[in-house]
């Protein structure tokens, strides 16, 4: 579980951030998040608790039945370890990660931690109807008439393309 959360109770964008960063993990590991061993202090071992920032460590310990492109792989752990970042302060926003895995998901995309890093950091932009709402204009005027209308303003293409 993410520490803030532990330490707290409360469940914050942050520790939700964290959570899909660790199950990131599990996909490209097969690794669960915690392993019940006696031996261990506590009777668990955490096998993501010493990647210490680095893809690499995630990298020699990927799946092999899974067969995951080097590529689409090490992006993904990059991914991950900034969904676990210790400072939540520096986790990606929901809206950042979804626009990664769109980006990721498209056939055209090259994937590379480099692109991943730089759209990660990017100044957010309001793309939602309800983002225009909350900002202040009408939403009798700006509201999506149908529920496929709000689908495609809410699913809208990033602006990656």
């Amino acid at each position: 579980a993410c520490p803030e959360y532990l330490r707290s109770g409360v469940v914050t964008e942050g520790s939700e951030a964290h959570s899909f960063g660790m199950v990131l993990l599990e996909l490209l590991t097969g690794l669960p998040p915690a392993i019940v061993r006696p031996n261990f202090p506590g009777g668990l071992e955490y096998p993501f608790e010493h990647l210490e920032g680095s893809a690499d460590k995630i990298m020699e310990r990927l799946d092999s039945t899974a067969v995951w492109p080097e590529a689409l792989s090490r992006t993904m752990a990059e991914l991950a370890l900034r969904c676990i970042d210790p400072n939540p302060d520096n986790r990606p926003t929901f809206v950042r990660i979804v626009e990664a895995l769109r980006w990721l998901s498209r056939p055209d995309t090259e994937p590379s931690p480099e692109a991943l890093l730089n759209m990660l950091l990017r100044p957010e932009i309001p793309r939602r109807a309800s983002d225009r709402f909350y900002s202040g204009l009408s939403a009798a005027t700006e509201q999506p008439d149908t529920p496929e209308a709000a689908s495609r303003d809410v699913l809208a293409d990033t602006p990656f393309e």
